[in-house]
């Protein structure tokens, strides 16, 4: 059983590696992690739901619709949430203005509801920006990446190591 948990989690992160990779252009970063976080909560929904897979596939939902939806179930905390929101908007402001520039505050928005992590991201990133971004996205999306793994496999579970879901700093 401790191996395919071991193995579990390689792949997970192999798929979060795949999506977002080492890109550096911020607005690349922006899509990826919006397209990888869409997915996960596809999935979240897919396990949560007696038939999660008709939503999905026939509901149309649009990315906040599922948030919505994931909040709804109580799968992620606020903080988490607010942050994806957060993403969805800028990622919605890249795809619809020809010049957008990925600023400070766009990052500070999807950063700051994850509050004392953010304040470690900002100081670890020494004013780049770039890496600021990445490292919330890989909070963000590792947090999503355990909830759905904790979901799916309920039973690879300990009762020391389960999930706090009333704060994004139990991970």
């Amino acid at each position: 059983m401790e191996k395919f948990e071991e193995l579990a989690r390689e792949k997970e992160f192999e798929n979060f590696h795949r999506a977002i990779g080492s890109e550096n252009d911020p607005i690349m970063l922006v899509l990826r992690a919006h397209l990888f976080s869409e997915h996960l909560l596809e999935r979240l929904i897919n396990f949560r739901l007696p038939r999660g897979d008709k939503l999905v596939e026939n509901g149309n939902l649009t990315y906040h619709q599922k948030l919505v939806l994931i909040e709804s179930l109580d799968c992620v905390p606020d903080a988490i949430a607010s942050s994806l929101r957060n993403l969805n908007k800028l990622r919605n402001q890249c795809a619809h203005e020809l010049h957008k520039k990925i600023s400070e505050a766009d990052i500070t928005k999807i950063g700051s509801p994850i509050g004392k992590n953010y304040t470690l991201f900002k100081r670890e990133a020494n004013f780049d920006n770039v890496e600021l971004l990445r490292k919330i996205i890989g909070y963000i999306a590792g947090y999503l990446t355990a909830t759905c793994f904790s979901v799916e496999h309920p039973d690879l579970l300990k009762k020391n190591t389960s999930l706090d879901s009333s704060t994004p700093d139990a991970i």
